[in-house]
């Protein structure tokens, strides 16, 4: 603001001292004249020039504001790079005492199947058919997988993972349970 009253200012005097010359020629000519009406037009267009200047400079400073608040706001809601960085270290410690707890290969049992039975059938088709338009690859890489049941030779078990430690069985338990029909997922170590 102030940059714009200090510009103002000395436009309206160049203005003036050069009138004020003109004028207190004492001959009357067409350039005096001509001389006049240009410091005029000249003091106009510095003055609309330093007014736009000055609103742009104003809209700019609103806009860094504006931007300044956002990323308060950003901050506020994420906290900041340290804060997230502990947090990730705490649960980073969390799952490797997890690990240290057991030191076998885990894998998830989804769900057990009735052998030769239309329903269960139907059933497991549809839980694996979930599974995979979650985790496409799942199949391939023979992470999702059936085996018979070790509790009852007429049952199969559709698995999630193979040598998981304690903490991917539970990472893998998770992901599991977004894909579940029954909920019945459950964490079993390899023998």
């Amino acid at each position: 603001m102030a940059e714009a009253l200090m510009t103002a200012l000395g436009l309206a005097l160049g203005a003036v001292a050069t009138l004020v010359g003109l004028l207190h020629d004492e001959k009357p000519s067409m350039t005096r004249r001509t001389l006049s009406v240009l410091a005029l037009l000249g003091l106009g267009a510095g003055l609309i020039t330093t007014r736009v200047q000055f609103c742009d400079r104003k809209a700019a400073d609103a806009a860094a504001a504006s931007a300044q608040e956002q990323l308060e706001k950003i901050e506020a809601k994420v906290g900041d790079l340290a804060q997230v960085d502990a947090s990730v270290e705490r649960k980073m410690q969390d799952l490797t005492m997890l690990n240290e707890l057991g030191g076998g290969a885990y894998y998830v049992v989804i769900d057990t199947f009735l052998k030769h039975s239309a329903t269960d059938d139907r059933d497991f088709a549809a839980v694996k058919g979930r599974l995979l338009t979650l985790y496409p690859d799942a199949g391939k890489n023979g992470l999702l997988w059936t085996a018979p049941s070790p509790a009852s030779a007429t049952h199969y078990e559709l698995r999630f993972g193979k040598n998981l430690t304690p903490s991917s069985a539970e990472i893998f338990l998770q992901l599991a349970n977004q894909g579940l029909a029954n909920g019945h997922a459950f964490i079993r170590r390899e023998r």
